[in-house]
């Protein structure tokens, strides 16, 4: 193999890992309870919402004299 063809078959996987790396981020953030692609099949249960939102700010808990 040439290192053209090395460089495009790095490549290739490259954008096929990132496309699945995608599809699973989506599903994690999915409220579905039956998800079906690709052939595959998932009865899953989803994570609760958050009743409170997450304060990642700190300066808010200071007290001012």
């Amino acid at each position: 193999m040439k290192t053209e063809e090395y460089i495009a078959l790095g490549t290739l996987i490259t954008v096929i890992a990132s496309a699945l790396a995608l599809v699973i981020k989506q599903v994690e953030q999915s409220r579905c309870t039956h998800i079906k692609c690709c052939g595959l099949d998932c009865d899953r249960k989803p994570p609760p919402d958050d009743i409170e939102p997450r304060n990642n700010n700190n300066n808010n808990t200071e007290e001012n004299p």
